[in-house]
């Protein structure tokens, strides 16, 4: 049998498997293709933030629709430069207080051309609208005298990190309604300064995110060495998706300054969670009476599956005679 009558026959065969379609199957795609809303269906899903600007720059126009008696629908689809010029002016006065920099007014200009595509599906601003634009911004720039310098970003040192967390722990000023607050609030200074990665990533942190391991002591020592390594899915990505990154910790020998030592903070709310799928391993004289099997150069101390989509980082609840943490939401 010849190539082409061999790929014909193999077709042939896998239609003859092919599932058969349930009834109702064909009309329920039908009527999907006919009534298909292309402009709420192909929407981008856009981050909690900046649904949250988008929002309040939609209200803003609106409220400038008002006071101004223009359509906001017909002129955010043929949005004028007069007009366009009118609003961002109108928004600078209005936020004077807190609208100090040209890179905040490009941002609500960017956010401003998401609200015309959501609203009237206007994919597209013409060559012209966008010139006219460089104009105006720059002459709202220097009437209303904002920044254009890049804003300083502060570099925290280690010595730094070292005041913040001893002020945490030794200050009688520095109140805490749990002390498991306190405990997490230094966990997330030690993991800011070690990652760089954003508060969102931070809070978002999961039990199923974290693996715990002991290594076998290269330098022949019966005494295994912890290691932690920590998974963040909620870093800043790019078109909506959200690239994780993954940090090893190891332990540091003779820690000179255990405010400095995530391990010491992060054992301590795994222990408190019972999280260990092991029902022996209950604190920290159990993990360090451990050691790695004899053939194997490690030993993982696997998590428990119910604990997996957990929050590491409780929050707080008032209740009538205590205060206890809860996994419902984050509030540090």
């Amino acid at each position: 049998m010849g190539k082409h009558k061999r790929v014909v026959q193999d077709y042939e065969d896998d239609r003859s498997l092919e599932p058969q379609m349930p009834d109702g199957m064909s009309e329920y795609y039908s009527h999907m293709m006919e009534d298909y809303d292309e402009t709420s269906l192909t929407q981008k899903i856009y981050a909690e933030q900046s649904q949250m600007l988008q929002k309040w720059v939609k209200s803003l126009w609106d409220q400038f629709c008002e006071l101004t008696h223009i359509d906001p629908v017909e002129n955010l689809k043929r949005i004028p430069i007069k007009v366009v010029h009118s609003f961002f002016h109108w928004v600078l006065r209005q936020r004077s207080d807190t609208l100090r920099a040209a890179s905040s007014l490009q941002t609500d200009w960017n956010t401003f051309g998401l609200v015309r595509r959501k609203e009237t599906g206007c994919c597209v601003i013409e060559a012209e609208i966008k010139r006219q634009w460089q104009g105006v911004q720059q002459s709202l720039v220097e009437e209303f005298q904002l920044n254009t310098g890049k804003k300083p970003k502060p570099i925290v040192r280690a010595e730094d990190e070292f005041e913040l967390l001893r002020t945490l722990w030794g200050s009688a000023e520095v109140g805490m309604e749990h002390e498991r607050l306190r405990l997490q609030l230094a966990l997330i200074l030690q993991l800011a300064g070690i990652t760089g990665n954003r508060p969102e990533a931070l809070l978002g942190l999961r039990y199923g995110h974290v693996k715990i391991a002991l290594l076998r002591d290269p330098d022949g020592s019966e005494w295994p060495r912890p290691v932690i390594e920590l998974t963040f899915e909620k870093t800043k990505g790019y078109m909506g998706t959200k690239d994780a990154n993954t940090f090893g910790i190891p332990e540091v020998r003779s820690e000179p300054c255990l405010l400095l030592c995530p391990h010491t903070m992060l054992l301590s709310l795994v222990f408190a969670d019972e999280a260990f799928a092991a029902p022996g391993l209950t604190g920290p004289e159990q993990l360090f009476r451990l050691r790695v099997p004899p053939g194997l150069n490690q030993q993982e101390l696997p998590i428990k599956n119910s604990t997996f989509k957990g929050f590491h980082f409780l929050c707080r609840t008032n209740q009538v005679l205590s205060v206890e943490a809860r996994r419902e939401y984050i509030l540090i």
